[in-house]
């Protein structure tokens, strides 16, 4: 985006080799790792502490919130709207708009949240659609 430049914090590590562009804040003590894509090109990304994006992921929303102390898995694609603290989200992921995903979950590795689903704090989620095993509850479709 012309004239919006990402805000990173000084302690935290963004490799040469990753694309960070835009409307974007990282907090502190956070990592973006190489062949990272992070696309700010509407309402901000805010990427909290202690935040890993680990290779090949893509990240890009409408207002998306990364709360802290979050880990993403390689080549995990994230497009929702809210990741709560202490979640990890598998490698090969995916996490569709219009979803959130609550407090220390865990998204199994090649997953999917759907469009349009809240997943519960402490949620263990597998599947295509992603299955939440604290709830018992599938998306319809």
């Amino acid at each position: 985006m012309r004239g919006i430049t990402p805000q990173i914090a000084p302690t935290a590590w963004v490799s040469e080799f990753a694309y960070v562009v835009g409307n974007i804040v990282i907090g502190e003590h956070s990592s973006v790792w190489p062949g990272v894509t992070i696309r700010g090109d509407g309402e901000l990304i805010t990427i909290g502490n202690n935040v890993n994006i680990q290779e090949g992921s893509v990240v890009h929303g409408d207002g998306l919130v990364i709360e802290d102390n979050v880990s993403i898995g390689h080549c995990v694609v994230v497009h929702g709207d809210r990741i709560g603290t202490g979640s990890l989200l598998g490698n090969n992921c995916t996490f569709l708009t219009e979803s959130t995903i609550g407090r220390e979950c865990l998204i199994a590795a090649n997953s999917v949240v759907l469009s349009g689903v809240d997943v519960p704090d402490r949620s263990f989620v597998t599947g295509v659609p992603g299955f939440h095993q604290a709830t018992g509850y599938r998306p319809a479709g």
